[in-house]
C-alpha cells in the first residue's frame, strides 16, 4: 500500500499556501484531487505510484474540478 500522506505533503509542497507554485490548494482539496484521480486510473486500468505525473495531474484537477488557479 502506498502512503498517500507523503504524497500528499509533496502536492502541498508544491501547491499550497506556501508551496514552489502556491495555488493555496488545502490538505482537504489535495485529499479529495488524489481520490478522483485515483478512481480516474482504476477505471483506466493503471497504477497510483506517487511520482510527479500523478502531482500534475492532481494539479490539473485542482484547477478544473476545485477552480484554484496555476500561478502566473
Amino acid at each position: 500500500m502506498f502512503d498517500l500522506q507523503n504524497f500528499y505533503d509533496y502536492v502541498l509542497s508544491f501547491y499550497g499556501a506556501d508551496g514552489l507554485y502556491p495555488m493555496g490548494a488545502t490538505l482537504d482539496l489535495i485529499e479529495q484531487a488524489t481520490s478522483t484521480h485515483i478512481q480516474i486510473l482504476d477505471l483506466k486500468g493503471d497504477e497510483f505510484c506517487g511520482d510527479s505525473i500523478d502531482r500534475e495531474c492532481v494539479r490539473d484537477l485542482l484547477i478544473s474540478k476545485y477552480k484554484l488557479s496555476f500561478p502566473a
